[in-house]
């Protein structure tokens, strides 16, 4: 296996974009990447947001708990990102290990 990623994110995001109409909202984020080997990764994400509506006393007050996961498979090498090509600078005429 091999290596892993840990990502943390908070937002917070405030409207005044309605005439008298307030609201925010405060974003959390923890991710964690799981990279199985160079082509293949593991990804998770637990997200928290909370939406307040400021503008009436009790008004539209949004809580999200989100979890995402996604696999993703790269048909590409490492390294030149493109598929079964060698790298600009390696002369594939040159042998990398003379006797």
């Amino acid at each position: 296996m091999g290596g892993m990623e840990l990502g943390l994110r908070y937002s917070l995001w405030i409207s005044t974009a309605a005439a008298f109409k307030v609201e925010w909202k405060r974003i959390s984020l923890v991710g964690l990447n799981a990279y199985l080997s160079a082509n293949i990764r593991l990804m998770f994400n637990y997200v928290r947001a909370h939406v307040k509506d400021l503008a009436e006393p009790g008004g539209d007050d949004g809580r999200l708990n989100i979890f995402q996961g996604r696999f993703q498979i790269a048909f590409l090498t490492a390294g030149n990102g493109r598929a079964n090509q060698p790298d600009s600078h390696t002369d594939p005429n040159t042998d990398p290990n003379p006797d």
